[in-house]
């Protein structure tokens, strides 16, 4: 057995001692190297998992005016969510509707979509859109915007989806300058409108060729889409009825309709005007002073350079003071997001008072609420009263009501049968009848 001075027992026991406070020591440095990993760890995490909300959308592809004001409402966004980030873009409307629908097949919808009603029914059908109701209500968004109320795209179940951009009305707008330089008053009934349109459309020059014309519209043949909204326009406020009923079912045949039908087809014989044209030459036509009058959205005039046609103004329809109502643009939240609460906060800020009435100021757009019409505005365009005032009929959501044709095929039937009223001898009465029936055989057969 080995003996140990008192002097070295004492070594060999604060060297042990030593060696166990290193190993404490070790230990604690190994646990506070976990706990920073693990920190790490949580922080990387979190940075995977930030919201990003993608939104692509047809307006940022439509001109720096639209632009302006969309990255206005961005602004507004990041700054009251500095958390989430907006993946904003734009993309084209003539290809837009397609891109959606290719990635609602591959379950791939973006977050929050700009919808008019060829994407926004299909969509709505597939239940691939959330319900906005549940947080809508807790707003005064439907008070201020009753489009929301009269026409609550509730066909299933009694929700709101989507949150109105704008609620457009069509009315006569006219070029005031023309009206004066015509000694034409504005017409208070067909009649009254038929004269006018008549002493508007001239030969300025005297070289034997219509260089004025009382009225625009599409009349070009085979452009069924363009034709079927510009004629609905004048429809409404002409008769006070749609070509589809509130239940969905279509009323060509209806006598009111076949009467309206008529009436453009006499503006046309008669040469009051100019044939062969679609929508951007209607449009360029009237920006130039060569059409006098157009059923037409508030918006035209963003498009009208006023240095040159300094004056312009709208009537409501004098024999019914009504109009179609074309607010079918929007936005809406894919029901398979995963931030429908972030991406409400978006759609929020949209159906703002103050920010509507931005909206209005920037792009000429109507907005649904009606208090983003400020006193100023209206006192210094008095116009927008017509717009904001006058009743509406929407088909928008009888459109979706179509039982067993969609609502392009519809389109497509409708304006063959206008064609056949414009381009051939064929009575309007004749016409509308053959076409009812064409329409509810496609229905029939399902």
């Amino acid at each position: 057995m080995v003996a140990f001075s008192r002097d070295e027992t004492l070594k060999i026991i604060f060297h042990l001692k030593g060696r166990q406070k290193m190993k404490k020591m070790f230990l604690l440095l190994c646990i506070v190297f976990l706990g920073v990993g693990i920190i790490f760890a949580s922080t990387a995490s979190c940075a995977k998992e930030q919201v990003v909300l993608e939104f692509p959308t047809f307006n940022l592809a439509q001109g720096p005016v639209y632009a302006k004001y969309h990255k206005w409402v961005f602004d507004v966004f990041e700054k009251e969510n500095p958390g989430v980030k907006l993946n904003a873009y734009g993309v084209s409307w003539t290809i837009y509707a397609d891109k959606m629908m290719t990635r609602a097949a591959a379950g791939d919808l973006p977050d929050i979509l700009m919808v008019k009603p060829g994407l926004y029914i299909p969509l709505l059908k597939l239940g691939l859109l959330e319900p906005l109701s549940k947080w809508m209500d807790k707003t005064d968004i439907k008070t201020a915007a009753p489009i929301l109320n009269e026409f609550p795209y509730t066909w299933y179940d009694g929700k709101t989806y989507i949150q109105l951009e704008c609620a457009i009305t069509y009315q006569p707008i006219y070029l005031t300058w023309v009206y004066k330089e015509s000694g034409v008053g504005i017409p208070t009934t067909p009649e009254e409108f038929n004269k006018a349109m008549e002493k508007l459309t001239r030969d300025k020059n005297g070289d034997g060729t219509t260089d004025q014309y009382g009225f625009g519209t599409v009349n070009n043949p085979g452009n069924w889409a363009e034709m079927a909204a510009l004629w609905e326009f004048f429809l409404v406020p002409y008769s006070g009825v749609y070509w589809i009923a509130e239940d969905g079912t279509p009323m060509l045949d209806d006598p009111r309709v076949i009467k309206a039908i008529q009436y453009l087809d006499d503006l046309y014989e008669k040469g009051f005007m100019p044939k062969g044209t679609d929508v951007a030459t209607y449009r360029r036509m009237f920006g130039e002073g060569v059409v006098a009058t157009g059923v037409d959205g508030p918006f035209v005039k963003s498009m009208i350079d006023q240095t040159q046609t300094p004056y312009f103004d709208a009537y409501p329809a004098p024999w019914s003071n009504m109009s179609f109502l074309a607010a079918s643009q929007g936005e809406v939240i894919s029901s398979t997001s995963r931030y429908k609460e972030e991406a409400w906060k978006l759609l929020e800020i949209y159906g703002r008072q103050k920010v509507q009435a931005r909206q209005l100021e920037i792009t000429a757009l109507q907005p649904p609420r009606k208090d983003a019409y400020s006193k100023s505005l209206l006192e210094k365009d008095p116009w927008w009263k017509v717009f904001r005032d006058v009743k509406t009929i929407g088909g928008m959501g009888r459109d979706a009501k179509l039982k067993n044709i969609s609502t392009m095929e519809f389109q497509k039937i409708l304006t063959s049968h206008i064609e056949e009223v414009l381009f051939t001898d064929k009575s309007a009465e004749d016409a509308m009848k053959a076409g009812q029936k064409e329409i509810m055989d496609v229905i029939s057969k399902g």
